[in-house]
């Protein structure tokens, strides 16, 4: 994924990795994706305010050898539409946690 900063606060992301499963589920699939990983990113920018700190402060963040901006990174190209569709729920920290685990599986 790539994610470039547009105005102030906003940004947008272009992904890379296309998704696969059914039509159904790349359809369904691409919303989630479309809507959680700015979600995130929103998240970890408003994490970053109340530390004071920026959102690039955040993403270089390192925990257990893995950076935050890897473990965003690792999440927004899971190409599997099953991933989005399961863990369409799932909060940032969590999803965060389980590709730093997976990363470092």
């Amino acid at each position: 994924m790539q994610f470039e900063k547009i105005a102030n606060r906003c940004y947008r992301a272009t992904f890379v990795t296309d998704l696969l499963g059914t039509q159904k589920q790349i359809d369904w699939a691409s919303d989630i994706r479309a809507t959680k990983v700015p979600a995130m990113i929103d998240e970890l920018e408003q994490m970053a305010i109340r530390r004071g700190k920026t959102l690039d402060d955040m993403l270089a963040v390192a925990d257990f050898g893995v950076t935050v901006g890897q473990a965003l990174n690792f999440v927004a190209e899971k190409a599997s539409a099953k991933f989005w569709i399961d863990n369409r729920a799932a909060g940032t920290i969590q999803l965060l946690r389980n590709a730093v685990s997976e990363i470092n599986a």
